[in-house]
């Protein structure tokens, strides 16, 4: 994928560079750029909708099996990198460019060419330097099935909410632009007279708006969508948007910490781990991570680094005191956190779940009553002038 690097040349000027590379760290060393000097980056919007659509990341629960199956074969010392090749023929992994495999030495460098999950591949990269290759493998399968779950039992008044929203928005695109031909043909008809009433000249108004500016409102929503979490932030103290906000910081902490857990547990430092997670984090991250370690390279500890609006409110207070601690009961802290960031995912995703579920079922009641009052009844009571 392409990534757009934003950093400090050597005249001491902000520059800008694109660089094509399966990982972040992978172009900030192509570019030997200086982690100091790096300020920021994002993956190329067309290149990454692109890579997606050709190159699909494998499905989680597929991700799941094969890193379970070579578990197997790591523990009891077999070829590794022979394997991978079998069970990427096995679960019918598509690559699009198989050529590429030939060049991987590692586990982790074949995972990264087959787009499996970021913080997956700092799971087995830890595991190949400490020798724990077949037990991180074992936890990164673990810890997907654990999304998977996560995911169904939390995210399913998600989705049901986002189908009613996509459902009566969708409807009330479509209802003016069926109808609102057959209205405007009906009221030029010669010795015709229609009843429009207000839901008729709304849905009519609706399909000169659409028919004028639909290029142009298709355009925002695209960036609507593009440039959502942004947006979020922005104007994330409006009651129903904070709720979509808190969820976004969420799932950020559950992946921080979910990532940290077990390099936390290999004896990797605290800004190593940071480190080693920013350079594998989705690009919508990076400027979290990046103010995380500028804190901690300034002399903080981790726990106070973390109280900046990019986190969630109960990582910050669950990680308090972490330093005081000892490696097993730092472990126990992270996984109370881990266990309280869910419950918290739970909350808001329910919450804003049902926020979209009302909305979306108020515009398709509304978008109904067009139809029947502005539509349907006004051409079916269609009498002479």
């Amino acid at each position: 994928m392409n990534y757009a690097i934003i950093y400090v040349d050597a005249r001491g000027e902000k520059a800008r560079k694109t660089v094509d590379a399966s990982s972040l760290e992978e172009a900030l060393s192509r570019l030997n750029i200086a982690e100091a000097n790096f300020i920021s980056a994002k993956e190329s919007s067309a290149n990454s909708w692109l890579s997606n659509l050709l190159d699909p990341a494998p499905k989680l629960q597929t991700q799941a099996l094969f890193l379970s199956s070579l578990s197997s074969i790591a523990y009891v010392g077999g070829n590794v990198m022979k394997m991978t090749r079998s069970l990427i023929k096995k679960y019918k992994i598509r690559v699009r460019n198989p050529a590429l495999l030939d060049e991987c030495h590692t586990v982790s460098d074949t995972l990264r060419i087959l787009r499996f999950a970021p913080h997956i591949i700092t799971f087995i990269e830890v595991g190949e330097k400490s020798r724990r290759l077949g037990e991180m493998l074992e936890k990164a399968a673990d810890d997907l099935n654990e999304y998977q779950r996560v995911q169904s039992i939390y995210g399913k008044s998600l989705r049901t909410g986002k189908a009613y929203l996509f459902t009566g928005l969708s409807l009330l695109m479509s209802v003016p632009n069926f109808f609102g031909p057959q209205l405007l043909q009906a009221i030029n008809e010669p010795g015709q007279t229609v009843e429009t009433g207000f839901f008729g000249d709304l849905m009519l108004s609706l399909f000169n708006i659409y028919s004028e500016y639909g290029y142009f409102i298709v355009a925002a929503i695209a960036a609507m969508f593009y440039f959502k979490k942004k947006i979020l932030y922005f104007l994330r103290n409006i009651p129903v948007l904070s709720t979509a906000w808190n969820l976004v910081l969420q799932r950020r902490g559950l992946d921080f910490l979910s990532t940290f857990r077990p390099l936390l547990q290999s004896g990797v430092s605290e800004e190593r781990a940071l480190k080693i997670i920013k350079s594998s984090t989705h690009a919508d991250n990076i400027d979290a991570y990046t103010s995380l370690l500028d804190k901690m390279l300034q002399g903080r500890n981790l726990s106070d680094s973390l109280d900046s609006a990019d986190w969630p409110f109960q990582i910050r207070i669950g990680m308090s005191g972490f330093e005081t601690t000892n490696k097993d009961m730092r472990v126990k802290i992270v996984d109370n956190v881990i266990g309280s960031l869910k419950l918290q995912y739970d909350v808001f995703s329910s919450r804003l779940g049902r926020n979209m579920l009302f909305t979306g079922m108020l515009i398709l009641s509304f978008a109904i009553i067009m139809m029947y009052l502005g539509g349907i009844l006004p051409l079916t009571t269609i009498h002479a002038g």
